[in-house]
């Protein structure tokens, strides 16, 4: 699936993916400083962390940066949410955080990000081999500095991220 999300990955990148977004099943404690357990190895295959993070690599996201995890409730398919919905213009830009196969993963993230970063955000809908995928980008800027400049905030504060040109969301 990451190979299909992300054709451009190396053996041993889909490796290092599928080790980094694991999930820890077991004691804590089992596990060495890389995330190994001699019991579990890595863990438990995370396929949606693993595909997202195979989509945030192929859009120019940074390699190695943590992956965002959901919320126990809606892993559980629980929650209640209220926004509103308006079409975003391709123009401008923003900081898109990640690229999502699963919706509840969608709402819990950007219920996130707005409590956190009060800017608006943009959801992009995208087709990639047959699977919807969902991109959020937080911000909505004329100017790519501007942008920048909140994707530089957006570390600060332990997000990682990337400029993103609206109109290339459309691809």
């Amino acid at each position: 699936m990451d190979l299909s999300a992300n054709p451009d990955l190396t053996a041993k990148q889909v490796k290092d993916l599928l080790c980094r977004t694991a999930d820890k099943i077991g004691n804590p404690m089992e596990y060495d400083g890389k995330g190994h357990s001699k019991k579990f190895g890595y863990g438990r295959v995370n396929a949606d962390k693993a595909v997202a993070e195979a989509i945030r690599m192929k859009d120019g996201g940074e390699v190695g940066t943590p992956v965002m995890t959901v919320e126990e409730m809606i892993k559980k398919g629980r929650g209640i949410f209220r926004f509103s919905v308006e079409t975003q213009l391709p123009e401008g830009y923003g900081v898109q955080i990640g690229a999502f196969a699963k919706y509840g993963n969608v709402l819990i993230q950007v219920e996130k990000l707005q409590r956190t970063f009060k800017f608006p955000i943009i959801v992009s809908i995208n087709e990639l081999n047959g699977i919807t995928v969902y991109k959020i980008v937080v911000g909505a800027f004329q100017e790519k500095t501007d942008a920048t400049e909140l994707k530089n905030q957006m570390k600060e504060a332990g997000v990682p991220g990337f400029v993103r040109n609206f109109k290339d969301l459309l691809d």
